[in-house]
């Protein structure tokens, strides 16, 4: 990267393995309160995500199957 390119221009120059290492960076320089209230935001999309599965699944067993031919 040459030290002539502007800050917008050097944001976009990076690999997967730098965004990798910048949210690792990121992810271990949250507070532990920031570290629990992404914790309650992963439970509970667990939770949704879940009750939405076996909404769709009683859905399915409620339906008649489909018709053959």
């Amino acid at each position: 990267m040459s030290s002539d390119q502007s800050l917008d221009e050097r944001k976009w120059d990076v690999t997967w393995l730098d965004s990798s290492r910048a949210q690792l960076a990121e992810a271990l320089s949250a507070t532990p309160a920031q570290r629990l209230a992404w914790l309650e935001e992963a439970i509970e999309f667990a939770y949704r995500a879940r009750r939405s599965t076996d909404a769709d699944r009683s859905r399915e067993a409620m339906s008649p199957p489909p018709a053959l031919g």
